[in-house]
């Protein structure tokens, strides 16, 4: 919820809720077309250990102790199964520079989040290791990129923005369980986001993600958003 220092319980913001998981990805490549099948298995509830990780993060900081965790969703096992699909459209070059579009579209079901989304992202830049598009602060999955070597080296470099919306059917993060229903999804979300990467070194490299999520459910006051950086290895 917004206010973390509220005691009492805030039927009018999204319910307290811990998520704990592991999963795989698989991906099938053929010429700059892409699938992408992803199982998330998991916990939501107490085991998962939203408390202590969000408290004992705010002690080292110095942020407000979040104090309706007792509010927090009941213990359950959840399962997220996404595939997607997408590709990579050349644009055009300048020089060294390489301008392309990235279509994406995909599916999420499973009882912690069902929906469609589809994402469309423009990058310009030197680095061609993430084809894809970056990792991405998605709600239903994991968003981790697919990185390729392709003879990176340090000092390459790539920008992209973009927008995705999605189709919500079920968000149990906001809807709540039995005894702490939560709030109603909008149905139709938007996110924006910018962001870059640059390549460190043949095999490392460095990214950043910016990203506006448009009102998640009914009576949400405003935005949020969010901010990501990642290290990423390539050339396993």
């Amino acid at each position: 919820p917004n206010h973390v220092r509220t005691t009492t319980n805030q039927p009018a913001d999204r319910p307290y809720a811990g998520w704990l998981y592991t999963g795989g990805a698989l991906f099938q490549e053929a010429d700059r077309h892409y699938a992408r099948a992803e199982l998330l298995l998991g916990m939501v509830g107490p085991s998962a250990g939203g408390e202590p990780l969000q408290n004992g993060f705010h002690k080292i900081f110095a942020f407000p102790r979040a104090a309706g965790w007792q509010y927090q969703l009941d213990d359950a096992p959840v399962v997220v199964a996404t595939y997607e699909v997408g590709a990579t459209q050349k644009l055009f070059e300048a020089g060294a520079v390489k301008f392309s579009a990235l279509p994406q579209l995909g599916v999420t079901m499973g009882n912690l989040f069902r929906d469609l989304h589809l994402s469309l992202l423009a990058r310009a830049g030197t680095l061609a290791t993430l084809r894809y598009g970056p990792d991405q602060m998605r709600t239903g999955y994991s968003g981790l990129p697919l990185a390729r070597n392709d003879h990176m080296h340090g000092g390459q470099w790539a920008l992209w923005a973009g927008v995705e919306g999605r189709q919500v059917f079920y968000n149990r993060l906001l809807e709540g369980d039995r005894d702490h229903p939560g709030v109603e999804p909008q149905r139709e979300g938007l996110d924006v986001m910018v962001g870059g990467a640059m390549a460190l070194s043949p095999h490392w490299l460095i990214q950043a993600t910016a990203l506006d999520r448009h009102p998640e459910f009914v009576g949400q006051p405003g935005h949020d958003r969010y901010g990501g950086v990642s290290i990423v290895r390539t050339g396993f």
